[in-house]
């Protein structure tokens, strides 16, 4: 019951489970032997049992560390199972929000080589759900997004509709990150409300979110501004404050402080994202935590917080060099903006400019959107 014990004996699990493994001999557990132990078996399943619910408690530091490095040695001891396909799914997730980030990524790929071999369609719905989260830090939001639908389709076959949820959360966090045009984020976030609201309602706050945002956008509900307004609360903020699910409220408030930034409303923003960052326990592996640290910084330092602004941009840096064609950009537009408020005008100019041109060519609609803008003003 003592959460700094169970921390303990994670991290000792940790250690005992991954040692010796390198980030190019992980893969080579998908030639372990098959289980054939049956005590080894039940215990392999029970494991896979309550996975989605230590992820649910947000909990990455106490039980989903527990169950996720007890599998692994369970699977290094006594060989391959089915449930194996996902216990190295947990592995990479856990790995990856404690920021071993090259490891994580290896035992993703193992959880969909060894599900594939195995053809198993519920877990291939596991495996590339949770491939699509980690994507985000190495590859294109177009292949985070071309994975989630994926996942959704296993899903479907599977009839898993808590991971066909989940799929459906990143294929629009992915189209949002991405900058999607707003009609293809309006179709995408009714088409999977409609679909999954009589059969899996946790993410409904999140599809519900996506859609406010449009509506922000274009104008023709409450904007942005509003969302401050306790006496007049629209629906988005209602539904945030219901959600229980700490990472599906991360994701919805993120998308909230983006519509901040969109409508010019970076004080909104800043407080917004600040306010964030005590919840953001689970999420810090998926791109959420990319996409925050972007929007913070450019809010901080449009609103004169520097040093904030710096911190912010400082704490981007692991995500634009690993991925550089998902962050790049966002990066750029950051330090323009810090260019500005230091008064070093003709530097900021080339910086928005160098933005919009990375934003144009990678199709970061929104990235392009805000530097031409910014470039634009600051030009009159």
């Amino acid at each position: 019951s003592d959460p700094k014990a169970r921390i303990a004996v994670g991290l000792q699990l940790m250690e005992v489970a991954t040692a010796g493994l390198s980030t190019s001999s992980i893969g080579r557990l998908v030639e372990l032997p098959r289980m054939d132990d049956e005590d080894s078996v039940l215990i392999a399943r029970a494991l896979n049992y309550i996975s989605p619910s230590a992820f649910i408690m947000n909990d990455v530091s106490q039980w989903f560390l527990w169950v996720a490095f007890s599998s692994l040695k369970l699977f290094r001891d006594q060989g391959n199972a089915v449930e194996s396909c996902h216990g190295y799914s947990l592995v990479a997730m856990t790995l990856s929000a404690m920021g071993d980030n090259d490891r994580g990524y290896a035992f993703h790929k193992l959880a969909v080589e060894l599900a594939t071999r195995l053809g198993d369609v519920s877990q291939l719905s596991r495996t590339t759900t949770c491939m699509g989260f980690h994507q985000a830090w190495r590859e294109p939001l177009s292949a985070v997004a071309e994975t989630a639908h994926r996942a959704w389709r296993h899903s479907l076959d599977a009839g898993d509709w808590f991971h066909a949820q989940f799929a459906a959360a990143n294929v629009l966090r992915a189209n949002v990150h991405g900058g999607a045009p707003l009609t293809e984020l309006e179709t995408t976030a009714s088409n999977f409300l409609d679909f999954l609201s009589s059969r899996a309602n946790e993410m409904a706050p999140l599809y519900d979110a996506c859609l406010r945002f449009v509506i922000a956008m274009r104008g023709e509900g409450p904007t942005p501004g509003d969302l401050s307004r306790a006496d007049d609360l629209p629906p988005w903020a209602e539904t945030i404050d219901g959600i229980e699910t700490e990472a599906v409220r991360v994701w919805s408030q993120t998308i909230q402080v983006l519509a901040y930034v969109m409508a010019g409303r970076d004080r909104e923003a800043l407080e917004s994202a600040r306010a964030i960052w005590p919840r953001y326990v689970v999420n810090r592996q998926f791109g959420d935590g990319g996409e925050l640290h972007f929007l913070h910084a450019l809010a901080a330092a449009r609103t004169g917080a520097l040093e904030e602004a710096r911190v912010q941009l400082e704490e981007l840096a692991p995500w634009t060099t690993q991925n550089p064609s998902a962050y790049g950009p966002k990066a750029a537009l950051v330090r323009a903006a810090l260019a500005e408020a230091e008064g070093q005008n003709d530097v900021a100019i080339d910086g928005y400019l160098g933005a919009w041109n990375g934003a144009r060519e990678l199709g970061l609609l929104h990235v392009e959107t805000l530097a031409a803008y910014a470039a634009g003003e600051l030009q009159e």
